[in-house]
């Protein structure tokens, strides 16, 4: 596979999908990640983020990219014209959010087809990644990590035993398995069990992981994936710390 992957995509339980620069684009493996192939499409020489839910998949590049046949055919989704510049998404139950470049978020509620925006208070900072974990929204910024419990209405910051940053071009990814949060910053991987309200360090898990800064995470039920200039795969539980008691709900 080529090197410099920076996104991917974990749905179907043999289909995933990964993302990266010009002359990567958007590649897809159809046998849990032991191959990959690179899609021969003039819109996906380069791309920002990609979401994959059963057949359904999305493709941030130059505004999103919709398929319903695991990549077969591509439609481009109309609406907000912040769209144009996405780079992350997420989805929660049948509702579909896009962070883009500059800060904000938008919503659809169609599976993609349209986007609106929503919510006067989100990140003011573009908004590198989304994810769920229980029924909190999270959202990865330039400079913080901010948690929603109303769909994006509002926003509190969460990032307590997370390093400092403040940076415009991307180094901070963020991915979510079950209540599980995993943040990859420079060339570290950090850990939360309590829906943000703390972070533990958790790159000695991961001593296969070279000193590379990460380009990109994802997790499945059983896997944590890391790009690092290659793809590397380690089980969840060797890399989930001991902990002696199950999540608590944050207090905001």
């Amino acid at each position: 596979m080529a090197k410099g992957i920076s996104c991917f995509a974990v749905g179907n339980p043999r289909y995933l999908f990964a993302v990266g620069q010009d002359p990567i684009g958007l590649c897809q493996s159809r046998d849990s990640g032991v191959t990959w192939h690179p899609f021969e499409n003039q819109y996906f020489q380069s791309g920002y983020a990609v979401i994959d839910r059963d057949s359904l998949v999305l493709v941030a590049a130059g505004g999103i990219w919709r398929s319903t046949d695991l990549g077969s055919s591509w439609t481009k989704s109309e609406g907000d014209t912040n769209i144009e510049n996405a780079i992350s998404f997420v989805i929660v139950d049948s509702v579909m959010f896009v962070g883009y470049w500059g800060g904000g978020v938008c919503r659809s509620t169609d599976q993609g087809v349209s986007w609106v925006h929503v919510g006067d208070t989100t990140p003011a900072k573009s908004v590198w990644d989304l994810c769920m974990a229980g029924k909190y929204l999270f959202a990865l910024s330039d400079s913080a990590v901010y948690r929603t419990s109303d769909y994006g209405q509002t926003w509190v910051e969460c990032d307590k035993g997370l390093p400092n940053w403040d940076n415009e071009n991307r180094d901070e990814f963020m991915v979510s398995s079950g209540v599980n949060l995993f943040i990859g910053v420079s060339a570290n991987v950090y850990y939360s069990h309590d829906f943000g309200n703390s972070w533990q360090d958790i790159t000695a898990n991961l001593d296969s992981l070279p000193k590379d800064d990460i380009l990109g995470i994802a997790a499945d039920s059983s896997y944590l994936f890391v790009s690092a200039y290659t793809i590397f795969r380690r089980s969840l539980s060797d890399v989930i710390p001991p902990k002696s008691a199950v999540a608590n709900a944050p207090a905001t």
